[in-house]
């Protein structure tokens, strides 16, 4: 299994190359938590020697969804926006899935990939001690039930697990979900990196007031960096 690893290792440029389709992407392996891209290059987690299906199934999933960015993820718009810490999640979240779709569209095999990375991801049933977790942490639930609401676009399955974020949200934010909602079903029209920073800005809503008092709880203000920010 080493050698069919390493051989695996050895080929991920030229998949990386072939789903960015762009030759000579670089891929890195090891040292990084998660897959993430700057936009040339794409960073995967170190590969155990042993290897099994669920690593390379996550390999397969995390190459294409990078290679995605770095195709169709417009990184010079997207450097020289600031955005607050909520606006942030939001981007990526939003970002995500529409790069992933985009791929799907130019390789239809990468569709398969993304199934089963948001399956393996998200799917499994939250236990009782995360739900409790939740409820200390109203705020996580919160960018959670945007997180799931969004990868359920993809794999409705997780629409149950929406469902019980969303009841722990409204236990402490009242009215409040109704906005994200709408934020989220606008998710599918988004054809450009601009248009994720755009619906997660939020620059035409009529009243930021409860999105400003979310917004002062998660962070400061800061610029977006992908470098520091997980991807899926």
């Amino acid at each position: 299994m080493q050698a069919e690893t390493k051989h695996i290792m050895s080929a991920l440029p030229v998949v990386a190359s072939i789903l960015g389709d762009s030759l000579g992407v670089k891929v890195s392996i090891g040292e990084h938590s998660t897959a993430w891209t700057d936009g040339t290059s794409i960073f995967l987690p170190k590969l155990s020697v042993e290897g099994d299906e669920t690593e390379l199934g996550l390999v397969r999933g995390y190459i294409s969804h990078e290679a995605g960015h770095i195709r169709y993820t417009d990184f010079v718009d997207l450097r020289a926006e600031a955005l607050t810490a909520l606006e942030q999640r939001l981007f990526n979240y939003f970002e995500d899935y529409r790069v992933e779709q985009r791929m799907a569209e130019r390789y239809p095999g990468c569709r398969q990939d993304f199934l089963w990375l948001i399956r393996h991801l998200f799917a499994n049933p939250f236990s009782r001690e995360e739900l409790e977790n939740y409820a200390a942490q109203p705020l996580v639930a919160l960018l959670d039930y945007v997180l799931y609401s969004v990868r359920a676009l993809s794999l409705p399955v997780l629409r149950g697990s929406v469902c019980l974020l969303g009841q722990i949200v409204e236990n402490h934010y009242p009215n409040l979900l109704g906005g994200f909602t709408s934020l989220i079903s606008r998710v599918t029209d988004c054809r450009s990196t601009r248009d994720c920073l755009s619906l997660a800005i939020c620059r035409y809503r009529k009243d930021r007031t409860a999105f400003n008092c979310v917004d002062c709880k998660i962070g400061h203000k800061a610029r977006i960096s992908r470098t520091n920010t997980n991807t899926v």
